[in-house]
């Protein structure tokens, strides 16, 4: 049976001369809208016989949702791209007549003209690309300018099938071993000759002109690119991470690879001055973004003239090897990009407080930032660190977006972001909201927790069992807490939860003020929009914040007081992008001169 929904009766006239024609009216049924030109709906149900009326049904509480549904259809009606503006005048407005009569006309010659099936847009075939870019990469095909990747689009076929396949693999995956077991060093020594390779060839790395450097870079990023089901390939099997958050993020790292590169060719162009490199830049990544920040690292050390040795956090060693093997296929020397696995803490140490080291990119927490500089007064680190970032909902908001984005900001990654939201702030009457508070219970139970190799899992496993403030979050509450959505663990070794969510929670609190890096997410209550930015602003970091408000006054006194380095109005506060989000925090969210990572001015501090 064929379906005919609509109220152009140019065309529900055509499709019935044809169903009358072919002989197959009992197979056509007609469908309007309830309410919406009754006359016309009366003279089309007398011709056809039967018609079909829709109306939306929503329960009285929720009255709102069907108001804006009424107003989405008027606004769709008032367009004069819409043949119900005019349908009222067709018989008194010869104009409108003509001008609705040719618009059926020219859909109706376009359609004898061509019967054929029309193209998707969707061409994407990830399958094929990484094909044609190992080709190009033989022939050697090198991608200029930038701009930001597309991630990998799961509504086409041959792209499912293609992650698929990567996540069949992940499970066994070897990808790394090789390159860890060869980055082993072992003493003092050893380490002192990984600097002094470097710092060689840092020294003839610099000497080039700006724009061959770029031109390795670029290179860099079409491997990466070549490489990116590899990628997602280790980062499932080591990390844990869903598909969906592993493609977004070599997405990121061929982003990197890309911007950088036109970047150095900003730092010969400064009137006045001259751009000194460093001649060894040591990079120390987080395991939570196991790809893209160590790649961010590295490829901005490189840009910059330096030498790089990086060592990868040792939960995610693999996925950093995987990474700098891709750039050592695309030309970037072994000696200036130095891969190492350290033996023991002293030489971790060493790593750091060396003097042949004259900066350090670190990702990871603040006292992580405070013990390096412990090693080395004088150190120049570049470090963004921890987060514990707030949501603010106001009653202006659109509940059942704000409730959306609080989910995914929270529990994406598992919570294991450093941008992700902790904390939702509910403002007034927002905090007596049933509604909201069942919209947001269903987006956070519906959540299916699982493994990376099914790839229905939208929230994989955390990086190691549960230990610490984290295991005390998800197993206890505070005075006056209690459980909104109760998290459960999933397996014998800890390291599958559902999430949760804790609401009560007070001001002052562990909740409040202690980042956990874990599926836990608290809900606060401010009597005003005042309380809640001092609410958000109370903690010691500043990395991430959103507000979710459709009052402009209220999005604009927000800007101009909270204090965080990314800002997001009425989305998610996750997923920044190189060049168009470029990422940094303040107050202990950031150490160092800083620019933010992924912006045109981050090269200018590596010299």
């Amino acid at each position: 049976r064929i379906g005919v929904a609509g109220h152009n009766l140019f065309d529900i006239a055509y499709t019935w001369l044809l169903a009358q024609a072919r002989g197959v009216t009992h197979a056509v049924e007609y469908e309007m809208l309830l309410g919406m030109a009754t006359g016309q709906a009366e003279a089309v149900r007398k011709d056809v016989g039967r018609l079909l009326l829709y109306t939306p049904v929503v329960n009285p509480a929720e009255f709102d949702v069907a108001i804006a549904y009424l107003v989405r259809r008027l606004e769709e009606n008032a367009s004069p791209e819409n043949f119900m503006s005019a349908v009222f005048e067709l018989a008194s407005d010869p104009a409108l007549l003509t001008r609705e009569r040719e618009r059926f006309e020219r859909s109706l010659a376009g359609l004898e003209a061509d019967r054929s099936v029309p193209s998707s847009n969707r061409v994407q075939d990830r399958a094929a690309e990484a094909a044609t870019q190992a080709d190009a990469a033989d022939a050697d095909a090198v991608t200029t300018g930038f701009e930001n990747q597309a991630d990998s689009d799961p509504a086409i076929a041959a792209n499912r099938a293609w992650g698929r396949e990567i996540l069949a693999r992940s499970v066994d995956s070897t990808l790394g071993l090789d390159s860890i077991a060869l980055a082993k060093v072992e003493t003092t020594d050893e380490l002192d000759g990984v600097f002094a390779a470097a710092s060689a060839a840092a020294t003839r790395w610099a000497a080039l002109p700006a724009a061959e450097r770029a031109a390795v870079l670029h290179r860099a990023g079409d491997e990466l690119a070549a490489r990116r089901g590899q990628l997602i390939e280790i980062m499932a099997h080591e990390a844990g991470k869903t598909i969906a958050e592993a493609d977004p993020e070599v997405s990121g790292a061929i982003d990197f690879a890309h911007y950088y590169a036109e970047r150095a060719l900003d730092l010969e162009a400064i009137a006045g001055a001259e751009f000194v490199p460093s001649k060894v830049t040591v990079v120390t990544p987080p395991w939570n973004f196991p790809v893209a920040i160590p790649a961010g690292g590295v490829l901005a050390g490189l840009a910059s003239g330096s030498g790089v040795v990086i060592k990868p956090a040792k939960l995610t060693q693999r996925c950093g090897a995987v990474m700098v093997e891709a750039l050592w296929a695309a030309g970037v020397p072994r000696d200036l990009l130095a891969l190492v696995d350290l033996a023991n803490r002293d030489l971790g140490t060493r790593l750091v407080a060396s003097p042949e080291v004259d900066r350090v990119i670190l990702t990871g927490a603040y006292e992580t930032a405070q013990l390096f500089r412990s090693f080395r007064s004088d150190l120049p680190l570049l470090a963004e660190t921890s987060g514990k970032n707030a949501i603010i909902v106001t009653p202006s908001a659109d509940l059942d977006l704000a409730a959306a984005d609080v989910a995914r900001s929270a529990f994406g990654h598992a919570g294991q972001k450093c941008s992700a939201a902790s904390l939702a702030i509910l403002v007034g009457s927002v905090a007596d909201s049933k509604r909201f508070e069942r919209q947001l219970v269903d987006a956070v139970t519906s959540m299916r927790v699982g493994l990376p190799e099914d790839p229905a899992t939208q929230m994989g496993p955390i990086i190691e069992p549960a230990n610490g403030k984290l295991l005390t979050a998800l197993t206890t509450l505070e005075r006056g807490e209690r459980w909104l959505v109760e998290p459960r663990k999933l397996d014998d070794e800890g390291k599958q939860w559902t999430p949760g969510v804790k609401a009560g929670v007070a001001p002052g609190s562990t909740t409040h003020l202690t980042e956990f890096f874990g599926p836990v997410l608290g809900i606060m209550h401010a009597k005003d929009l005042d309380e809640a930015i001092r609410l958000q602003n109370a903690v010691d970091y500043g990395l991430t914040a959103g507000i979710h408000s459709l009052d402009s006054d209220e999005v604009a006194t927000w800007l101009d007081r909270v204090e965080a380095g990314n800002l997001y109005v009425n989305r998610g506060i996750t997923g920044a992008i190189v060049q168009r989000q470029p990422f940094g925090g303040w107050k202990r969210s950031a150490v160092g001169a800083g620019a933010k990572a992924g912006g045109p001015k981050y090269l200018f501090g590596l010299g």
